[in-house]
């Protein structure tokens, strides 16, 4: 799924400024051990390659600094997982070693100016590890303790609390088309924790809760959680049915009414009423198969900026 890339260059600029909101009101952050420790990254801007090896691999991401980052202040940490890409560079065996898989997610959500003003981004740069054997992609198919992605994005985020004043309470995850069906298993097996998500045109891997679903619902940890579903009514690559089985899933786990009411991230943007967290879905219409922006950055930002505390 999801071979054609949004470039998604608009600046979403946030809706929802205000702090403190929603399931982060009066709930104080918790500092990692990075608080007070100096940094050579230059905030206000991107730092590439950021490192950790898994299992022998060295995984690589770009990582933005808020500007004026502050080490005595404990920062939300995002993480942004882009679609599928084409290989473009083969090794002599044939193996793909390069695409603009990087590149793209470091741009294609358009949040450096909105989010990354209060929050530090991660766009860990995805590897030829599922079954495609062309695309850089991500691992759906694998539990947590096996899954090289999964175990991958805690090592970051490992690295990221040891080196950086981070909110330990508050780790989000937004995904685009092969990111968003990796967003969606992660968010299911609960693994890392995630305060809320957001995916754009993705789903569960066959579109719906049947017995081919590679991601067995049976593994989901099954905490509910603060998701936005975002799908563009003309996308003909991940078809609107993936996007609506991933949000019967969500409000299912969310213990959801049945309804869906106008919500204030967007008009084209509904909710429903939850059992203590945010379920919501965009359906811009003459969307195809690329992020949404600057409207859907503008909502994502607001979104994940419900569960912020002050300060951040």
């Amino acid at each position: 799924e999801g071979e054609g890339e949004g470039e998604g260059e608009g600046e979403g600029e946030g809706e929802g400024e205000g702090e403190g909101e929603g399931e982060g009101e009066g709930e104080p952050a918790i500092p990692s051990e990075g608080c007070g420790e100096a940094t050579t990254l230059a905030d206000g801007d991107l730092t590439h390659p950021y490192t950790v090896v898994v299992d022998g691999r060295t995984r690589e991401a770009g990582v933005w600094l808020p500007p004026n980052y502050d080490d005595a202040r404990a920062y939300p940490v995002v993480f942004l997982f882009h679609g599928d890409q084409d290989c473009i560079t083969e090794d002599a065996e044939g193996n793909c070693i390069e695409s603009l898989a990087g590149p793209i997610a470091r741009n294609g959500f358009g949040v450096e100016g909105s989010l990354g003003d209060d929050a530090i981004l991660v766009s860990i740069d995805g590897e030829n590890l599922n079954r495609f054997d062309s695309l850089f992609s991500w691992d759906t198919s694998s539990l947590p303790e096996a899954n090289p992605d999964i175990q991958a994005v805690l090592a970051f985020q490992t690295r990221l609390e040891t080196e950086l004043c981070v909110d330990t309470a508050r780790t989000y995850a937004v995904g685009f088309s092969g990111g968003a069906f990796f967003t969606n298993s992660m968010a299911c097996y609960g693994v890392p924790a995630l305060r809320a998500a957001a995916v754009f045109q993705g789903g569960f891997e066959n579109g719906d809760f049947g017995e081919n679903n590679i991601v067995d619902f049976d593994d989901c940890a099954g905490e509910p959680l603060s998701m936005l579903v975002v799908h563009g009514e003309a996308d003909d690559n991940v078809t609107p049915p993936f996007g609506e089985a991933a949000l019967a899933f969500w409000a299912e786990n969310g213990v959801c009414g049945a309804d869906l009411s106008p919500s204030d991230l967007d008009a084209d943007c509904e909710e429903f009423d939850c059992g203590g967290v945010d379920v919501a879905y965009c359906t811009p219409g003459g969307v195809s198969h690329e992020v949404w922006s600057p409207e859907g950055s503008a909502a994502l930002d607001a979104f994940f900026r419900r569960s912020f505390v002050s300060g951040s």
